[in-house]
Formats: C-alpha cells, structure tokens, sequence
C-alpha cells in the first residue's frame, strides 16, 4: 500500500491482519459457552441487536467527523471530534471515558491471561503465581505499546492473529469432541436474565474492536492498497 503523504504506509496483507485482529477481540471464544446457555434464539436477537448498534454507531462516528471537517477543523483523534460536536468539555468527557476504558481493557487482559497461565502452571507445581506472571508480561507488552505507527504493529498483529487463530480453531475442536461424546452441551430449561446480559456482555468484548473504524476511515482516506 503507498501513500500520498509522508506517514510510513503499510502493505494490504500488512492491514488486513491488523484489521482483523483490532475488531475481533479474545471474548469470540467465549461466546461457544454463552450460546450453549441462552439458546440460538436469543443469541440470534442479542447478535442482531448488539450488530445493529454497533453499526449505527460507528456510522454516527464517521457523520460527525466529516461534518468536523466541512466546518474547517481536521480530524485525527476521538478527542478531535468530541471538541469540534461537543465543545471543550465534550472534548474532556471523551478523553476521561478513553483512558478509563482502555486501563479497564488493560486490567482485564493481564488478570485474564494471567489467570490463565497460573492454571496450566500452577505455582504447587513449580510454576508462578498470577501476580508473578502479570510482571513477567508486563516488559513485552510495554516494549509493543510504544510502537508509534501501525505500520510497526502490523508485524505484531501477524502473531497476535497467528495465535487468535489457533485459539479459535482449538476451542471448536474441543467443542466438536465435546458434543460427540456427550451429545447435546447441557443448559437450564429457563433462561434467566443474568444469562441473557452475559451474553450481551460476552458480545461487545468480543468485538470490541468496532470503535476503531475512525482509525481505519483515516488510514484509507490516506492510503491507496496495492495488491
């Protein structure tokens, strides 16, 4: 992919991944087991509901940064827009609700991936306790959080992909065997409302990557692909 100004470009391949790995987030492989509790029929209403919102907002997003830029004022952050609809305190509202939710995000990874790996290791057994591995993991994902353009996190994302991937395919795997051995996955004959908002909740980690369509609006405003 080239560029027309003097932002590092990325190839398509380079994109896509990245692309692919910023929308869909890790709570994909846990909607197997939300399915399996609420049912098809309201996972199939919470997954054209939560869609529909997603979409909607997304395209409220991207009206509101070009009417930003027909009135003059360049668009490049959230923080861009929220001042150009909302005003300064807009502006301000909008910086409070990122940084509060991408520690939120933040805190969630570490004490689930964390979690994770003090079950398959467990410290009675010679391996780290969860505090342990959130400071082991901690060194990486700063060195990867000070990368500046996403020309450098594309090579990253290829990994991460990679690695989603693998997840993905292991975790229907071992839906597959499960269901041949056992038969039909064993659910409550009623499906209680704590069920139905773990589903909704189940269903925006899983994509919670949507929002970043600004991001993408930018870099294709920007950029013509090369196949």
């Amino acid at each position: 992919m080239s560029t027309t100004s003097s932002q590092p470009s990325a190839t398509f391949t380079q994109m896509f991944f990245f692309s692919v790995k910023v929308t869909v987030g890790v709570g994909a492989l846990a909607l197997p087991q939300q399915v399996a509790a609420v049912g098809y029929v309201w996972s199939a209403v919470m997954l054209v509901l939560v869609g529909v919102a997603i979409w909607w907002g997304s395209a409220a997003l991207l009206r509101a940064k070009r009417a930003v830029e027909e009135s003059g004022t360049p668009v490049v952050t959230y923080q861009d827009v929220a001042r150009g609809v909302l005003g300064v305190e807009g502006q301000r509202v909008v910086e409070v609700s990122i940084v509060a939710f991408q520690l939120g995000v933040c805190c969630v990874y570490f004490y689930f991936i964390a979690d994770e790996l003090a079950d398959l290791f467990p410290a009675s057994s010679g391996g780290l306790t969860r505090v342990e591995w959130i400071l082991v993991l901690y060194p990486p994902v700063a060195v990867v959080s000070c990368l500046r353009y996403l020309r450098d996190m594309a090579d990253v994302a290829k990994v991460a992909f990679f690695c989603y991937a693998v997840g993905v395919l292991g975790t229907l795997g071992y839906c597959v065997v499960r269901v041949e051995r056992r038969g039909v996955v064993p659910r409550s004959e009623q499906t209680t409302a704590a069920d139905i908002f773990s589903l909704f909740a189940t269903l925006l980690y899983a994509f919670e990557g949507m929002p970043s369509c600004l991001r993408a609006d930018r870099a294709a405003k920007a950029c013509h692909f090369r196949v």
